[in-house]
């Protein structure tokens, strides 16, 4: 998705790729806390 994102906005007016650019940084500060989330359950696992 991050990926597809910045591909749009590289063709964006610059209006658009603002937003754009927004709503990659809300991806990837989720992502930042998903990737958290499956760090604490694996290294919690008992296997």
């Amino acid at each position: 998705m991050i990926g597809a994102e910045r591909q749009r906005e590289m063709r964006a007016p610059a209006r658009i790729a603002k937003i754009v650019q927004r709503l990659v940084k809300a991806v990837e500060k989720e992502l930042a806390v998903i990737d958290g989330d499956i760090d604490d359950a694996v290294r919690g696992s008992p296997v």
